[in-house]
């Protein structure tokens, strides 16, 4: 069974908290998703503002969790009480 949007936004989020900041290609190998479901989603995670996108010296696009998205991640991660 595949995973859903929200189980790979998950895993993103995931990644990103983990790392200082990831390009596509290292974001896509990490969470063995395809590199054009990633960049064809990214845009909505930053749009909600859960990631940003940083430009690197060599002109990368990387992307890196922003703090409301460890927030969100963190909630979506706790067990229920």
């Amino acid at each position: 069974m595949s995973e859903t949007k929200l189980q790979l936004y998950l895993k993103v989020l995931s990644l990103l908290s983990r790392y200082s900041a990831l390009s596509f290609s290292d974001l896509a190998s990490l969470a063995k998703i395809n590199e054009k479901w990633t960049e064809a989603n990214i845009g909505f995670l930053v749009e909600q503002g859960l990631v940003r996108k940083e430009i690197t010296i060599n002109l990368v696009d990387t992307y890196a969790v922003t703090d409301r998205g460890i927030k969100i991640l963190r909630f979506l991660e706790s067990p229920l009480s």
